[in-house]
């Protein structure tokens, strides 16, 4: 606001000493100008102060003077000025501006734009009202309200930031992402390294589907910023939508992506899928600490995840790695690494080791391998996430290790409150009860049936071995 009453002070003043020089005659008037060019505001407010002795009747002066109370932080005095500057001339639209300045500077948004639409009646109104209004009627949330002054900010001056800006997010918000796409790309035509326009501008192609430009853009763009951690996610999500066939997977209502079949109440029928190929030695699985040299769909990833339940070392009762934690916490960047690449070099799928790993080469500023292993965490959990949407049970997400349970919790940003085992049907459950980062309370459901089918295994197995032990 202090900036904006400047520049027009500023304009203002150009004329002040000649109009009151004229006008009054009077050397305080002409010392007020000079002081005010210099921002000397304190003296010129002593000046000004002697000319409205003489002349208490100016509008112009009484609104000077409630500049120079902004600058000096005297916003009741400042108000006090303005508010009698239109008592005195209820046409001066200087004051109007003033004010609509103040008060959204003080958070009146409703007051502000009640004083710039007069200012706007009386045929003074530019780019900067129209913009100013429509950031108080987004303060108000009123979006509705906001969006035509944005549009008028727009047509006033097509080459404003600021608009472009607000326009590219509310296309956004929209699910106009035709129109996001333009303005993002009028904004990387005045800056080509503005983050929110070009994270935008894959978003919409993503959207789009235009996948592989939406892929081209991302790697663009992390060659850039390297250290933008969202530009990879959406250079993941690009790669996995545009490496599968279609009707794998569908969005719902909140365009969130959810596999079509691979479902928890339809296990039978992924099972059956996993026996046909065997998933656990397919060269071009994302196991190992090499990248992936062959493009992989989600389903491919998900496949990838299952198929841990056919593997003579599937244990999904692992517990945690204590040791690899303790190590990030000390910052000990290269024993993390050490320790988790020979624990992940056997080719067995830990998401937990891949996290882990991306966030040390990341501190490190190694960022292809942090690229490798962040894009393996990415897709696993968004396989995960995939299967459902975690609301109940005909919705539960599929996890093959209650372990990775948490994994997603951590993803989301989501803090365990509880948990419970339940069975429903013929199916398990674990059920997460847990907080959003907002702190409203959720609860999550995970089929757990090939852990506990495992356990189950074990149980019976120890059980037969004691038995015949008894009878030796």
């Amino acid at each position: 606001m202090l900036r904006s009453i400047r520049c027009f002070v500023n304009i203002t003043v150009l004329c002040f000493s000649l109009f009151y020089g004229k006008v009054y005659g009077q050397d305080e008037c002409i010392r007020a100008d000079i002081e005010f060019n210099k921002k000397e505001y304190r003296t010129a407010l002593y000046f000004i102060k002697k000319c409205v002795v003489d002349h208490p009747d100016s509008a112009r002066l009484i609104d000077m003077r409630g500049i120079c109370y902004v600058h000096l932080n005297q916003l009741d005095s400042a108000e006090h000025d303005f508010t009698n500057a239109l008592r005195l001339d209820s046409t001066y639209h200087e004051a109007y501006f003033n004010l609509g300045l103040l008060y959204s500077d003080i958070h009146q948004y409703e007051k502000s734009n009640l004083y710039f639409s007069h200012y706007l009646e009386l045929g003074q109104g530019n780019r900067s009202e129209a913009y100013s209004m429509a950031m108080n009627y987004f303060s108000l949330r009123k979006d509705s309200l906001a969006l035509p002054f944005v549009h008028q900010a727009y047509q006033a001056d097509s080459s404003n930031v600021n608009v472009i800006y607000v326009l590219m997010m509310e296309s956004m918000k929209a699910g106009n992402h035709l129109q996001a796409l333009q303005f993002a790309n009028q904004l990387l035509g005045y800056n080509g390294d503005d983050e929110d326009a070009m994270e935008v501008q894959i978003q919409s192609y993503i959207e789009l589907e235009k996948y592989p430009t939406a892929v081209q853009k991302a790697r663009e763009a992390i060659n850039k910023l390297p250290h933008v951690v969202d530009f990879y996610l959406l250079k993941y999500r690009a790669e996995l939508l545009n490496n599968m066939a279609p009707g794998v997977v569908r969005y719902d209502s909140s365009g969130r992506i959810l596999f079509t079949r691979l479902k928890s109440n339809n296990l039978d029928y992924i099972d059956q899928l996993i026996s046909q190929k065997d998933y656990s030695s397919e060269p071009s699985s994302p196991k190992g600490n090499s990248p992936s040299t062959e493009p992989l769909g989600l389903d491919d990833y998900f496949f990838q995840y299952y198929s841990q339940v056919n593997t003579n070392d599937y244990a999904p009762y692992g517990l945690q790695d204590e040791e690899a934690f303790d190590l990030m916490k000390q910052k000990k960047f290269d024993m993390v690494i050490s320790h988790l690449l020979e624990k992940t070099s056997t080719g067995q799928i830990d998401i937990q080791a891949y996290y882990l790993l991306a966030n040390a080469y990341f501190a490190k500023g190694d960022y292809e391998m942090f690229d490798n292993f962040y894009k393996k965490y990415f897709s696993f959990v968004q396989a995960i996430q995939a299967t459902g949407t975690g609301n109940g049970f005909d919705t539960a997400m599929i996890v093959v290790s209650p372990k990775d349970e948490y994994i997603v919790l951590g993803y989301n940003n989501f803090t365990m409150k509880s948990q419970s085992l339940q069975r429903h049907g013929r199916h398990f459950y674990d059920i997460l009860t847990c907080s959003d980062k907002e702190g409203k309370e959720i609860k999550l459901f995970f089929n757990i049936d090939n852990p506990i089918r495992t356990l189950d295994k074990s149980f019976k197995g120890k059980s037969r071995r004691k038995k015949k032990s008894n009878k030796d």
